[in-house]
């Protein structure tokens, strides 16, 4: 899973390379954001299943799990050490931000249980 990961990040970091890749302003993605987004990539447990990489207008990565209609997961990597969450689950809706240093905080792996019943 993360071989995948981290190749789909290269992907994206190549088509986000330059400050209004999507042609409404975004910011390209820098070395700090995919160096950050790489540690978050090297903390996710092995048994979670592997999000969808796409690349947020504010110059960093973000990670979606999704699992139908009103059930999903997305986690943006913020390069200054924070992951902000929001989480859609049934109709229970949630929302933050938490420090990130090298391990996926419990806050967001909940999330992510909760998803996948894990």
């Amino acid at each position: 899973m993360r071989q995948q990961l981290l190749s789909e990040m290269n992907e994206e970091a190549m088509d986000c390379c330059a400050d209004d890749w999507d042609g409404y302003g975004a910011k390209a993605i820098s070395q700090d954001a995919y160096q950050m987004a790489h540690r978050f990539v090297c903390a996710l447990p092995p048994h979670f299943p592997r999000p969808r990489v796409v690349t947020d207008p504010d110059g960093w990565f973000a990670f979606e799990w999704t699992r139908g209609s009103r059930k999903s997961v997305v986690v943006s990597v913020d390069p200054d050490y924070r992951l902000h969450f929001s989480a859609l689950l049934g109709q229970s809706e949630h929302e933050g931000s938490e420090r990130f240093f090298d391990r996926l905080p419990e806050s967001v792996e909940g999330l992510l249980q909760r998803l996948y019943r894990i």
